[in-house]
């Protein structure tokens, strides 16, 4: 039940009947809903009855999404399933209406690894140019990135310390 009555009566949940919902995601507090058709990302701040919002993946479709931890970024991978198909990193700041997204990473045809930080800081993605992070603290994190340098091959794994300070990798070589 919601706060008014059953779930399907929230004039938000009618501006989405008509999509394919293929996953669903809350964001960690509760209050968003990631609807994921394959093809389109679809937003809704659930302590609203404002409509879904439509995101924009620049038309590519979705392999999978995320909320950081602290709710303020979505996350996708975008890009088509064929091994070998460039795929695109996107994230949108949730908070800011319009939702523009910032392409992180662009048609990178060995990504392996797309996560955030413990606190929702970080972005960091993986491929065979080695390790990008960007500071989703900035008003502009495309402008952030940094390329780590430790690693001679492709990056197998990373683990977060969770006060974000350091940063672990294991690598191919």
């Amino acid at each position: 039940r919601a706060e008014r009555g059953l779930a399907r009566d929230r004039p938000a949940l009618h501006s989405v009947a008509q999509l394919e919902i293929k996953n669903a995601e809350f964001g960690h507090g509760g209050s968003l809903l990631l609807l994921h058709t394959g093809e389109d990302l679809a937003l809704m701040e659930l302590s609203s009855d404002k409509s879904a919002h439509v995101l924009d993946t620049d038309q590519q479709p979705v392999r999978g999404a995320f909320f950081t931890e602290d709710d303020r970024w979505l996350i996708a991978r975008c890009g088509t399933s064929t091994a070998g198909d460039p795929v695109d990193v996107r994230a949108w700041r949730v908070a800011r209406q319009p939702h523009p997204s910032f392409a992180a990473v662009v048609g990178s045809r060995t990504l392996r690894l797309c996560q955030a930080s413990p606190r929702g800081r970080w972005l960091l993605a993986s491929d065979d140019e080695g390790i990008r992070i960007w500071d989703l603290s900035h008003d502009d994190p495309h402008d952030s990135e940094r390329r780590l340098i430790a690693h001679r091959g492709s990056v197998a794994a990373v683990c977060w310390s969770p006060d974000e300070q350091s940063l672990v990798s294991a690598g191919m070589d």
